[in-house]
């Protein structure tokens, strides 16, 4: 089974996905500023609002791993 996500500290070069395709979304805006990008930022806005308790851009990050990591999600995603 392929996974539904790889993370990695490293930009992935050509050969990593063995001509599979996959794409590469850095989890910050600029490495130098640790800030993340501006789309986890209005999601983690967004979750704030609707949830009433503080979402966090790390938080958002770590559910979609953590949901994303599950067989059931490759599993029903699958080709």
């Amino acid at each position: 089974m392929v996974p539904a996500l790889t993370i990695s500290a490293s930009i992935p070069d050509l050969h990593h996905y063995n001509g599979r395709g996959g794409r590469a979304f850095p989890a910050l805006e600029r490495p130098e500023s640790y800030r993340p990008q501006r789309a986890a930022t209005v999601y983690s806005r967004f979750l704030t609002q609707k949830y009433g308790s503080k979402v966090s851009a790390e938080d958002l990050f770590a559910y979609i791993v953590a949901t994303a990591a599950h067989p059931a999600f490759t599993a029903r995603f699958s080709r």
